[in-house]
């Protein structure tokens, strides 16, 4: 593993267990196994740190999202799968802790974060309208797009899950049914214009 590989692994790891501003540079380069003079070299500051390993987690996951959509799998399938890869990559992002300091301290990694889902939600949306058949009482993929979207982003946020003590987890759970739904009734055969 090359050291930026250490140090943003060592980031996560001190995320989960402390969120994003518990933690010195003196225990995250310990925890990566080098000295804080090599982490400087590779980065300028713990924030530039915390936004790469949010980057590199995002990265991934966009990857596998692409991955996941091509793999022509069943809406629930898609759903499963992307939740699967959320819990097991991002779990750093949505302990309390982490959820907290995202929201008084680093609102533009929220902010980064809603503009990814909701990019890949489209994506996600526009792909299964274009591989199912047309079904005229189905929802308009268009619609289907901003209803999950919506869904996410008023659900799967710091607010909401703080304010009503909700897990990612739970959030997820009961968000699942409702996601496959509505990208099992998403309508085919309209063209974003």
């Amino acid at each position: 593993m090359n050291v930026s590989t250490r140090i943003l692994s060592a980031c996560t790891t001190l995320i989960q267990t402390r969120g994003f501003n518990n933690f010195t540079m003196d225990e995250l380069a310990a925890k990566a196994g080098i000295t804080k003079a090599t982490v400087y070299r590779y980065f300028n500051s713990k924030d530039d740190i915390i936004a790469a390993t949010v980057d590199d987690f995002l990265r991934k996951t966009e990857m596998e999202f692409l991955n996941i959509i091509k793999s022509n799998l069943s809406p629930e399938q898609i759903v499963n799968n992307i939740i699967n890869h959320i819990f097991k990559h991002g779990h750093f992002l949505f302990n309390e802790q982490s959820l907290n300091d995202m929201r008084n301290s680093f609102p533009h990694l929220l902010n980064k974060i809603d503009n990814f889902r909701k990019l890949h939600i489209y994506g996600l949306i526009n792909s299964i309208a274009e591989n199912n058949p047309k079904n005229e009482a189905a929802i308009d993929h268009r619609i289907a797009a901003a209803i999950i979207t919506s869904s996410v982003q008023a659900v799967v946020n710091p607010t909401f899950l703080l304010e009503n003590d909700f897990t990612f987890e739970k959030a997820a759970a009961q968000l699942r049914p409702i996601l496959i739904f509505v990208l099992n009734n998403t309508q085919t055969g309209i063209k974003n214009t």
